[in-house]
This record gives structure tokens, sequence and C-alpha cells, in this order.
């Protein structure tokens, strides 16, 4: 096809559907990126997948890639994006669990925070029993069982990534689900009790 000295070249390529502009890319630009997720925190094997996300969405949106911008800066930004949802993800299951662990704690309840974190419970475990069977299966051992991503994936023989993609897709109905009823306090609390 072409050479592809240039990321302009490399943008031309790939919109046009050149797995040679693709793979000269992706060999420019791996490292980088991945270096970029390790400076960021994340695990060696969070960073190698939020990579391949990342080099799978260029792949399919190489339609929309305008040849005019930045293609590094178009890669990088993705990588953020990908990075930032990923550490949401995580921190709300946390503060999550945290509340989970806070609000059974029976030591420190009086009469009234009992009743009220029994009422918040059921409304959460009612909301969470709506959800799909997978996603509810998924939190439940996040929260209840405080199992890790990969322990979960193994015990229910699914990738990493697709475990990550539930948590994030049911903590993002419950954060709806919390808007919508006005249990902000919930959210403020959940919050709290991670950043301390």
């Amino acid at each position: 096809m072409g050479t592809y000295d240039t990321d302009q070249a490399l943008a031309s390529g790939i919109r046009k559907g050149d797995r040679k502009a693709f793979t000269a890319l992706f060999e420019k630009y791996t490292d980088r990126l991945f270096y970029t997720c390790l400076k960021s925190g994340l695990t060696r094997e969070d960073a190698e997948g939020i990579c391949q996300e990342v080099f799978i969405k260029i792949w399919e949106k190489r339609a929309d890639i305008r040849e005019d911008l930045s293609i590094s800066g178009y890669l990088f930004t993705i990588t953020k994006n990908q990075i930032l949802k990923l550490l949401r993800s995580e921190a709300y299951a946390l503060a999550l669990k945290k509340y989970w662990q806070f609000t059974h704690n029976e030591a420190s309840s009086t009469a009234e925070e009992e009743i009220l974190t029994k009422d918040l419970e059921e409304m959460v475990m009612s909301y969470i029993s709506q959800l799909p069977d997978k996603q509810q299966e998924v939190l439940l051992l996040k929260i209840l069982e405080g199992l890790t991503n990969d322990e979960i994936a193994e015990k229910l023989g699914l990738s990493k990534r697709t475990v990550e993609n539930q948590i994030y897709r049911s903590l993002k109905k419950i954060r709806e689900f919390l808007d919508k009823t006005q249990l902000f306090e919930l959210s403020l609390l959940a919050a709290f009790i991670y950043y301390t």
C-alpha cells in the first residue's frame, strides 16, 4: 500500500482499512500507551487490557479518523478515557463494599441507624435484584464476598474484562437508581467511607 513514516500517513492508511498501517500504528504507540496506563497506577494486566481496547476502538472507528488531527492525541485521549472508566468503576465498587461493611458493623449502630440502614439496604438489594442475572451475580460476589475481579472471572468462567464491564454497567445503573430516588446521602456516605 504505502509507507507510513508520518502519523498523517498512518491515519490515512487506517481510515482506508489498511492493516499494515494499523500494525505500524500499534508498533509505534503500544509501549507508550502501556506505560501511560502504568503511570496511572494500573496493574500490568489492566494496562494490557486497556491497550487492547484502545486499538480495537481505533480499528472499529477507523472511518471516523480525521487525517488533519493528531492520531497520537486521539490514541492518548481514548487511553485516558478508558483509564478513568476503569478507575471510576473500581472506586465506586470499593466505596459500595466499604459502605456495606460499615452499615453491617453492629457495634457502632444505634437503633435508628439500624432501621435506616435496613431500609436503605432493602432498597439497594431490591434494585440489585432487578439487574440482569449476570450483573447481579458479579456485583454480589464483589460486594458481599469481597472477591477480586480475577477471582470472580475464575469462579464464573468469564474473562476479567467481562467481569469489569459487568461491574461497571451494574454500578452505573445503581447510580442512576440512586439519583432517581434521591438517595444522594447514600452516595455521599459511600464516597466519604472510600476516601477516609
